[in-house]
């Protein structure tokens, strides 16, 4: 039974023969993610990587964009004199402060490179971006699960963790 069906379709396509091309219709394609489930801002995300870059080269530090090498942290510095390193993850925000989404590489990085892992959080980035939280060890400072696909970080911890600064 499945042979006879297939040899009946291929010989409907021995009968297809070209023709002009024309139109048959339209299709209007619009993206569906939303800032909130995206887990960043796209429209913030360059401001606040040069605003993070801006001040850590102002207090000392070689900085080397390593946001599409998939390591789970957006920046590299190193001060020039004291040759500490930071791995940095930036998040921008266009306004006020919300919730921010580490993803599973990032927020496992953050667990594995301690002391050296920090998160900037940078708000405002559409009118006049501000560095509103650096947390050092942020996975040590925040109670999450070890193995995660994303990781949330609700407004009232970062709200807390911007009080202990």
């Amino acid at each position: 039974m499945a042979k006879s069906s297939r040899e009946a379709v291929l010989e409907d396509i021995a009968g297809v023969t070209a023709s002009s091309v024309r139109l048959v219709g339209w299709v209007t394609v619009t993206g569906g993610a939303r800032v909130e489930t995206l887990g960043y801002d796209p429209d913030a995300e360059q401001v606040a990587i040069t605003t993070v870059v801006t001040e850590l080269e102002r207090l000392g530090y070689d900085v080397d964009d390593r946001q599409s090498s998939g390591l789970g942290y957006d920046l590299y510095a190193r001060h020039r004199v004291t040759r500490e390193q930071r791995l940095i993850e930036v998040k921008g925000q266009s306004g006020p402060l919300r919730a921010i989404w580490l993803e599973q590489n990032e927020w496992a990085q953050a667990q594995q490179r301690t002391d050296a892992y920090w998160l900037y959080v940078v708000i405002d980035c559409a009118a006049g971006p501000f560095v509103v939280l650096r947390q050092q060890d942020p996975a040590a400072a925040l109670s999450g699960h070890r193995r995660v696909e994303r990781f949330q970080i609700p407004l009232s911890e970062l709200n807390r963790l911007i009080g202990d600064q």
